[in-house]
């Protein structure tokens, strides 16, 4: 296995980079060298990076920030030492160069893209598998939902070839309620029997979306709705409904 995979892989399996480097016996800026060829290439986000520091640690980093006012990370240092908290010094340097705002949210909007491409293509093609494809719009689709949709095409100065391209999370988490006994049957294994927890994952996703597309409203995403997003994925188990996709 090459050095930047074994660090991706340490990297997974909830090692923060001074930890990793530790484990590969390298330098922190070795190791920062083989996370940041693996961003490059697409294999992990940023964010990895950032959510390998603990959640504690995180959190009083972030409560240090807005108690001395400060992003320089020798002045969080220091407040660290005389607070008694043990934090890495590497660790604290990197999540303080990761957590920009640019960083979070770019790779909050790629989560949920994924997301929801995933669940908007699988769901049509297993309506499309229940009810065949002359017949699953009008079957497997709410009227309502299919009469919003109706509508956003016609204001569309370049509409989509297809009215179910204007599907948002709502009218997905909807579809999903109202034809729940077909869904079931294709679901991801455990998914099933968690209605509830799905359908207010999804109801929460979409407002996480909001925020993050729409930034100026004031309501920024926090740390831990990045995490939600992030668990909400993995529960998803997104590869099983790419199977659908």
């Amino acid at each position: 296995m090459a050095r930047k995979h074994e660090a991706v892989e340490w990297l997974k399996k909830g090692y923060p980079p001074s930890k990793i480097a530790e484990q590969m016996d390298v330098a922190i800026s070795t190791v920062m060298s083989y996370l940041y060829n693996q961003v490059g290439e697409g294999k992990i986000r940023r964010s990895d990076i950032v959510f390998s520091i603990d959640q504690n640690t995180r959190d009083t980093i972030e409560h240090l920030i807005s108690e001395i006012g400060s992003t320089y990370w020798f002045d969080i240092y220091r407040a660290i030492e005389r607070s008694g908290w043990q934090i890495d010094r590497d660790d604290l340097q990197i999540y303080l160069a990761l957590r920009d705002a640019r960083v979070a949210l770019g790779d909050m909007y790629e989560i949920i893209r994924d997301v929801g491409v995933t669940l908007h293509s699988a769901i049509k093609n297993i309506l499309v598998s229940e009810y065949g494809a002359n017949d699953w719009w009008r079957k497997g689709i709410p009227e309502n939902i299919r009469a919003e949709c109706a509508a956003s095409l016609e204001r569309d100065h370049e509409p989509a070839s297809d009215p179910y391209c204007y599907t948002n999370f709502i009218h997905l988490k909807e579809i999903l309620d109202k034809q729940w006994k077909v869904f079931s049957k294709a679901l991801p294994k455990k998914l099933p029997s968690d209605k509830k927890k799905l359908l207010s994952g999804i109801e929460k996703l979409n407002q996480i979306r909001n925020s993050v597309m729409h930034p100026v409203r004031g309501d920024i995403p926090t740390d831990k709705d990045f995490a939600f997003i992030r668990e909400f994925r993995d529960y998803l188990k997104l590869e099983r409904w790419l199977e659908f996709a």
